[in-house]
């Protein structure tokens, strides 16, 4: 006997049929985002893979000898239900010690009718069909009248079970892996009532590919005779989008699950799982599974691409060999390379209205961790530590068309003020009115606020059309009251035209009418926007229609997790079909799209588990009654999104002094490393950032890579001892450098080993205004364009050769290069290339330009020089076939001797005189008076 693949063109065929909706196909930018997509398709498409099985008498006897060891196995499996029983009270939930438990959407009223339906297995004789019918109808939302209880707890696939208090997944999903443990008896009978159903449901949702409703249907009928078929169409689709990690899962989940797996299938699934864990490049999986293989006959064949091969000889054949991901290129190319290799320039620099909004100076040094200034005899403020706490600003940058460099932008939030420039010139685009968000002083409600609570809520995010951001954050309650059930502040989420800064729509409620506070802008997915939220005390995710801005689902993740009123927020993040949400309040939580059906939400440890737990700190606590706050410093990591790496999540809550990596589709711990070191003397308060497969850690002590993909260390630096001071800020990660900020500069150590490279120092001369470099850096790079972020305002910098590297028109490109002050540069650009450019505005642009850098040199240079440079531009001007300019004959006047050449002046007056006068439309007479 013989089992075969599913063929990929089959479903390459379903891919393309002319039946799917086009929103549901997938898109092309989102298939050619994973790096392992060109390498999945070359070879699936090629290779035909068919495992050659024993005789026919062989599967036969094999086969008795599995009904007779599952009939032994009975009593074995109905005592696994009954010890489930137990399991679905759990125990009391876990105690993390510095923060309140965590309140999870876990239904008694589910785990009661599962209960039920356990008794009904267990009595003698066992009552299959009762019991089967009642847990299809409880899967199926048939129990309960759903007008009646929350939603959310009635529903299997949005409730959770947890076995051990720390990984909780969907309530449907455990009972299904209940359902796989049934006795063959009690299997057939559960099969018998679903399965044709299941077939049916099945064929309809693979006939057009819905992904979508073929995840639904795999967690409700996954132990049918369907299950395997549906998950195993579900891997193929997820592995032609390149998706390997997601598509490894599944067919593990069908050899590790699903409960009467044919040897044939088994094994020709493991030759898949090889293939896959090959492509993606881990080897400790890939080596599992070929063990798996093997164990089954080293002599047993295999046919790939039409020719037959031993099992034994699958390690060294090329398609299933293990592809060597390398974690640093051989050859480092970094658009910011060279930023530090001559002096860099201001290029310009963005004032907040607010220089101080949160009361925080002047910085002092010598207390680093802080003071509690109080307001009376209940009321304090924590101030937040200088050095750890500030700042945390972060402005966005992105390309507006589709050429680099030609158009690009960075948007800077002023408050709820958001303002867009461009980088290089600095000059503003648009600017959006926004509603300004009170500081600490003029709101005492808001008196807690801090750079790294308003991370998120000043925070902006794009999609390409529009901007999102949070607007009007303010406070929704009066001093005087003690305690509310809602939360106590209020907000609204706002989208602007990426062009014009015009308001596209304004969205504060959900589907019901209750109000939302945005924890910060959304991410886009397909035809919905994402964003987390809180409603109430609990942390959720909202659903937002892109095109309206309406928000049409509103999923809880859950309640509790701390003693903060105010958490610093994330942003979520969308990998493989699904958002991962890190609530920074004692769990990361991974969600379905575009349903928001939940996959696995982890409860994760305050210390880590493999290392002893570091001293606690003295917190300041506040004792104010009015406003609940019992802690407001955070001594921990800073927040930052989570990391995705090849199938794994890498996050770094602020209340977790654990560094940890979690399986993406299963939510499991990876690694973990711990944050305070005592042997090592490491106190790590930033992940800096993720670069070709490693991770950038920086302390107060020490800096530290580490490879993301197995949590180990390769290579440590010490910071102490630095030529121009401490580390005082938040740093960045480039190709080939890590950039740590100091007062006046940065620090730029390799990406490789961590060495220290240099320092690079802010010109000495600024642009006006006090000196913020005194101030804690965010250090943030816009291409070539290094911005350094501070409490009072963003200033850009660069180095003249960086800025002439950029992409795109001329025009820009000369503009760079003047900005740099290489104005003669800029001027024999413009001219050696001015005819290149196509006629129209573009040019007439270019050739202004190309004037005002001749009036410039012309000025700074004696007589001969300056004729012959206006002479020069009048040339090129006429070799481009543009009109010429008057300005060249002032300019012309203006280096001409008023004695020796009054002939030639009065002449140059007189050509002035008669050029025709231009008046726009907006500037005539007519429009004027309004005639």
């Amino acid at each position: 006997m013989h089992a075969e693949i599913v063929g990929y063109a089959t479903i390459a065929s379903i891919l393309c049929s002319p039946k799917i909706a086009p929103e549901d196909r997938i898109p092309e930018d989102q298939m050619a985002m994973s790096r392992h997509r060109s390498a999945a398709l070359a070879t699936a498409y090629a290779l035909g893979f068919v495992v050659m099985g024993a005789g026919s008498e062989d599967v036969l006897q094999a086969q008795a000898q599995a009904q007779a060891k599952a009939q032994v196995q009975v009593q074995a499996r109905l005592n696994q239900w009954v010890a489930a029983r137990g399991r679905l009270l759990g125990d009391e939930p876990q105690d993390r010690g510095d923060a309140p438990p965590l309140a999870l959407a876990e239904s008694e009223d589910l785990n009661r009718v599962l209960r039920k339906v356990t008794e009904f297995f267990a009595q003698t004789p066992p009552k299959w069909d009762e019991g089967a019918r009642l847990l299809q109808d409880l899967l199926e939302g048939k129990v309960f009248d759903e007008t009646v209880a929350d939603e959310q707890m009635l529903d299997p696939f949005r409730s959770v079970y947890s076995a051990d208090k720390r990984l909780y997944v969907p309530f449907a999903r455990y009972c299904q892996a209940l359902l796989c443990t049934l006795p063959p008896e009690g299997l057939e009978s559960y099969r018998f009532l679903t399965d044709s159903r299941a077939r049916a449901a099945f064929e309809h949702a693979a006939e057009g590919l819905d992904v979508t409703e073929l995840q639904r249907i795999a967690e409700l009928f996954f132990a049918t005779e369907s299950g395997a078929d549906i998950v195993e169409l579900l891997a193929d689709a997820a592995e032609l989008e390149g998706r390997l990690s997601q598509a490894i899962h599944l067919r593990h989940r069908l050899l590790s699950e699903y409960p009467d797996l044919s040897e044939p299938r088994r094994e020709v699934l493991l030759l898949r799982q090889i293939h896959a864990t090959g492509l993606l490049g881990d080897r400790a999986a890939h080596d599992d599974y070929l063990k798996q293989l093997e164990d089954r006959g080293v002599d047993r064949k295999v046919t790939v691409a039409g020719a037959e091969i031993a099992v034994r000889d699958l390690r060294d054949h090329p398609s299933f060999a293990v592809r060597n991901i390398t974690t640093m290129p051989d050859k480092v190319e970094d658009v910011a390379a060279n930023v530090g290799s001559v002096s860099l320039r201001s290029l310009w620099r963005f004032a907040f209205t607010e220089p101080d909004p949160y009361g925080l100076r002047p910085k002092d040094k010598k207390n680093q961790n802080g003071n509690v200034v109080w307001f009376g005899s209940m009321q304090s403020l924590a101030l937040p530590s200088p050095r750890y706490d500030r700042p945390g600003t972060r402005v966005l940058v992105w390309e507006q068309g589709g050429q680099r460099g030609a158009d690009l932008r960075v948007a800077i939030k002023d408050h709820d003020c958001l303002n867009v420039l461009g980088v290089v010139s600095g000059k503003v685009r648009h600017r959006g009115d926004g509603k300004a968000t009170p500081s600490v002083v003029q709101n005492q409600m808001l008196r807690v606020r801090t750079p790294l609570t308003d991370m998120a809520l000043q925070s902006v995010s794009t999609d390409g059309k529009s901007l999102y951001v949070t607007d009007g954050n303010r406070s929704s309650q009066a001093q005087n009251v003690a305690r509310s059930d809602d939360f106590a502040f209020d907000n609204e989420l706002v989208a602007t035209d990426v062009d014009s800064g015009a308001v596209r729509w304004t969205t504060k409620n959900d589907d019901e009418g209750k109000r939302l506070f945005f924890q910060g802008p959304p991410v886009r997915h397909r035809s919905y926007l994402y964003a987390p939220v809180r409603k109430g005390d609990a942390f959720g995710i909202a659903r937002i229609d892109a095109e309206t801005g309406s928000v049409d689902k509103v999923v809880t993740l859950h309640s509790g997790g701390t003693r903060l009123l105010r958490v610093p927020a994330v942003l979520p993040v969308v990998a493989d079909g699904q958002l991962i949400c890190l609530t920074n309040a004692g769990a990361v939580a991974a969600l379905r799209l575009p349903n928001l059906e939940l996959r696995w939400l982890r409860a994760y440890e305050s210390t880590s588990p493999e290392a002893p737990p570091p001293d606690k700190d003295r917190r300041s606590s506040s004792r104010s009654r009015n406003y609940q706050i019992q802690e407001i410093r955070l001594d921990k990591w800073r927040p930052l999104e989570p990391i995705i790496v090849d199938g794994i999540a890498v996050v770094a809550p602020i209340d977790s002094d654990a560094l940890f990596a979690l399986d993406l589709q299963t939510g499991e711990p990876v690694w973990f490393l711990p944050r305070v070191e005592a042997a090592r003397g490491t106190d790590f308060r930033e992940l800096v950032g993720y670069q070709n497969g490693r991770l950038y850690l920086a302390g107060g002590t020490t800096l530290q890579i580490v490879e993301a993909r197995s949590g180990r260390r390769i290579a440590e630096t010490p910071l102490l001892g630095l030529p121009r001071g401490e580390i005082d800020g938040w740093g960045a990660v480039t190709t080939d450098h890590v950039w740590l900020p100091f007062d006046g500069g940065a620090y730029r150590f390799s990406a490789i080993d961590g060495s220290f490279v240099g320092s690079v120092e802010y010109p000495a001369e600024e642009l006006g205004g006090e000196n913020w470099t005194e101030l804690p850096q965010r250090l943030q790079f816009a291409g070539p364009v290094l911005l350094s972020i501070c409490e009072s305002g963003v200033t850009a910098y660069a180095s003249s050769q960086d800025l002439a590297k950029l992409d795109g028109d001329l025009l820009l490109q000369a503009r760079a290069l003047a900005a740099g002050g290489q104005t003669d540069q800029a001027f024999v650009t413009l001219l050696a290339r001015l005819a290149e450019v196509s006629r129209g505005p573009q040019r007439d642009r270019a050739a202004s330009f190309a004037v005002r850098l001749a009036g410039e040199l012309a000025s700074k240079a004696d007589r001969t020089a300056s004729l012959a440079t206006l002479d020069r531009c009048a040339q090129a001007l006429e070799n481009a076939g543009v009109s010429p300019d008057p300005r060249l004959l002032l300019f012309r006047i203006r280096a001409l001797d008023p004695q020796a050449d009054a002939r030639e002046i009065r002449t140059l007056r007189e050509k002035i005189a008669d050029l025709p006068l231009e008046i726009s439309a907006s500037e005539s007479p007519a429009s004027m008076d309004g005639k």
